[in-house]
Order: C-alpha cells, then sequence, then structure tokens
C-alpha cells in the first residue's frame, strides 16, 4: 500500500489546477481473514504520513459486519 500511495500522491501533483493548501487524506482499507482496518495517508509538505491502523469490524460475527458495514459507509460518504 506504501508504494501505491506515493504513486497516488505524486499523480496528483501532476494534475492541473491543484492548489497547495487542500490537504488530502487517503484511506487504505486493508483485509486479513476476517478483520478489516483502515489507514488513513497524509501528505504533509516533503512526506507521506499513514496514521492507523484503526479496526473497522470484522466479517466473522453479525456485530462485526454491522459495525464494517457502518464504518464502510461513513469512508465512503
Amino acid at each position: 500500500l506504501g508504494v501505491w500511495v506515493a504513486a497516488w500522491f505524486r499523480r496528483i501533483r501532476l494534475l492541473p489546477h491543484r492548489t497547495d493548501e487542500a490537504t488530502i487524506s487517503v484511506p487504505m482499507i486493508t483485509v486479513d481473514g476476517a478483520r478489516w482496518a483502515v489507514y488513513y495517508a497524509c501528505e504533509r509538505e516533503d512526506e507521506i504520513i499513514i496514521y492507523g491502523p484503526r479496526d473497522l469490524g470484522d466479517t466473522s460475527t453479525l456485530d462485526g459486519i454491522y459495525k464494517l458495514l457502518a464504518c464502510l459507509w461513513a469512508i465512503g460518504r
């Protein structure tokens, strides 16, 4: 994910009409078995900082699925 997000930020820098005042956060979701987690990548001056992981839920229990769906909905919004 680190290589992908670095390439993504590099590509965004090449787009026209980009303002430097905007801070962009990119959610990166990982799935390990039934566990889902999210990391957030933020560009700060000359570096990319990755925060996380934050638990999103799991697919092994009904409660975990409801939590996962709520988190994915919130990230998408």
